[in-house]
């Protein structure tokens, strides 16, 4: 946003993201249009997009919930970058979505 890196959500399954795209397509925009400052920002690289997931998803855990048989959330981060991982242990502890967020 404005040539920033914001944050990114991965799902596992395509049939979810595609159910999900219209509701985080409009939190996108209506998020864009609230920071908009006039500036046009530059377009980030692949690679700097992915490093920057990566960096985040490096992080020491700060917690891990149980939150039934199956599912649990993996939270890692540090003072300015976030990422909720939540995983699917009867499908080997899968990342079913994964939100990392970057101040």
């Amino acid at each position: 946003m404005n040539g920033r890196f914001e944050g990114s959500h991965v799902y596992l399954n395509p049939s979810l993201m595609k159910q999900l795209w219209p509701k985080l397509s409009r939190g996108c925009v209506i998020e864009a249009l609230s920071r908009k400052n006039g500036k046009q920002g530059r377009r980030m690289s692949y690679k700097k997009v992915h490093d920057l997931i990566e960096k985040v998803k490096s992080h020491p855990v700060l917690e891990t919930r149980k939150l039934s048989d199956r599912v649990q959330v993996v939270t890692r981060g540090s003072k300015e970058d976030f990422t909720f991982s939540t995983l699917d242990t009867s499908l080997k502890d899968a990342s079913v979505h994964e939100c990392v967020l970057v101040e």
